[in-house]
Formats: C-alpha cells, sequence, structure tokens
C-alpha cells in the first residue's frame, strides 16, 4: 500500500466520532426497492460538470433521495422518512502529489413521525466522506457511520448514525431473515 493510501484511509477515519460508550437509541429500517422490485423512492439524479479537470466525468454522481422507512420486517412502509443527498468523485491521480481513491460524501436526514397524529417526534442529520466504488446512489460498501450535525426529540444525544447495506439480503440483522434484498439498518447510536 502507498502512503497516499494510508494517509487517505486514516484521513477518513478520523472523521467518524470515536467513543466506546455509545449506546443504541433506536433501529430503524428501510429497503430500495418493493417485493415485485419496483423502486420505492423519489429520486433526483445528475452527473456534475466539472470543466478542465482530469477526473473522468462517467465516475462522477450527484444525486437526492427520499423515501418512507419500513417496520423491521420489511413487510410494510411507516411514516418515518430518511432523505440521502450525496455526490461522488472518481478516483484522482494528482503526479507528485497524491492519489485519491473514490469517494462518497453523503448528508443523511431522518424525521421521526408519531404514527397516529403525524408529529414529528425526532428529526437528525448527519454526514460522513467515505471511499466507496459504487456509480449511483447505492452504496457498494457494506456499512458507513455518519457523523451527526444536528438532532432533537427522540434522537436527542445521538452521536453515530450507522446504516448498514444488505443488497442480497443475507445479512443475519438486516434483510437475511426475510431474504429481503437492497434493504438497510439504520442505527442511532448516542447517548441516552
Amino acid at each position: 500500500m502507498s502512503n497516499n493510501f494510508l494517509a487517505t484511509q486514516r484521513l477518513l477515519n478520523n472523521f467518524v466520532y470515536k467513543d466506546s460508550s455509545l449506546e443504541l437509541i433506536d433501529s430503524l429500517y428501510y429497503r430500495l426497492t418493493t417485493d415485485d422490485g419496483m423502486p420505492n423512492n423519489v429520486v433526483v439524479s445528475f452527473t456534475p460538470f466539472v470543466q478542465d479537470t482530469n477526473v473522468d466525468q462517467s465516475e462522477l454522481y450527484s444525486g437526492i433521495s427520499i423515501r418512507y422507512m419500513s417496520t423491521p420486517n420489511f413487510s410494510k412502509a411507516n411514516n418515518d422518512l430518511i432523505m440521502f443527498e450525496g455526490y461522488r468523485t472518481g478516483p484522482l491521480e494528482i503526479p507528485n502529489f497524491a492519489t485519491y481513491p473514490p469517494l462518497y460524501n453523503e448528508t443523511i436526514t431522518i424525521k421521526a413521525m408519531e404514527p397516529v397524529t403525524d408529529a414529528i417526534e425526532g428529526f437528525i442529520q448527519a454526514n460522513a466522506i467515505y471511499e466507496d466504488t459504487g456509480t449511483t446512489f447505492v452504496t457498494a460498501i457494506d456499512s458507513v457511520d455518519f457523523n451527526v450535525s444536528t438532532c432533537n426529540g427522540i434522537f436527542s444525544g445521538a452521536k453515530i448514525v450507522r446504516v448498514t447495506f444488505d443488497n442480497n439480503g443475507t445479512m443475519s440483522n438486516v434483510g437475511g431473515p426475510t431474504r429481503t434484498t437492497k434493504s438497510r439498518l439504520v442505527e442511532i447510536l448516542g447517548f441516552v
């Protein structure tokens, strides 16, 4: 491994809040498709234009997606919302300086709603910059920790939003028990 790669790894790892005494505040679930494989979200995707650069334009992505969360067995939607805003960069080599891996910068926003009255129970927003080789809004790695920038209500005290991505429906703590592909587990970690 090159020294530039190791330096980048250290840099990315230092962006994540670390505290071994964080507790689980809440677990939330969502999936990317319905049982018949149809998308269950609204997505606005676009490829940014970067003038006068050596970045391959086909490796860039930017977009916003919003969807309803679901019950833990992914059988039906609930009225909690999750939104992702993100953009990707392809690998970038700057001669005589550094080589950067493909990165994804995402902001996650969750709004928890009371099921009967539709009152807001909690709001949370968090961000992560991480290595990922995907080319759309679908993340290619298993898990990402997002640093919380603001939270309230039932999410008060949150420091990390951990999203586990189960694209194949095989993980025992996410989609495996129901064989739900493209399923997601969202864990809110912090001080209770």
